[in-house]
């Protein structure tokens, strides 16, 4: 079995991969946390190998121009470490995104810095 479900959103995940050109990259997926009527969990996708991860995540700039998965956001695996100082980064950041668009600059975090 591929471990690639309908039930876990498979069949969108199947797009998205298409729409990246990469749909042969799956080798597994699942939801995470706890199913709510709340939230929508993210999805967990585990690829064939490091580098088809690593190639997708470079492509996944190109689902901004998507008119179907402009909203679909693809995140590298992250140590609990890197999930916390991600976050201080976006919240030293702060709400003040909207202000630099409207003022024509825009922040971006790359590779933690």
């Amino acid at each position: 079995s591929s471990g690639i479900n309908a039930e876990y959103g498979g069949n969108q995940v199947r797009r998205v991969m298409e729409c990246l050109e990469e749909a042969s990259v799956l080798n597994k997926l699942g939801r995470i946390g706890k199913k709510t009527e709340e939230r929508i969990r993210p999805v967990r996708i585990v690829f064939r190998t490091r580098d088809l991860a690593k190639q997708v995540l470079s492509n996944a700039a190109r689902l901004r121009d998507s008119e179907t998965f402009g909203l679909v956001y693809i995140a590298p695996d992250r140590t609990l470490g890197e999930r916390v100082e991600q976050r201080e980064l976006v919240d030293k950041r702060g709400g003040s995104k909207r202000r630099e668009q409207e003022q024509g600059s825009v922040w971006k975090i790359r590779r933690g810095t």
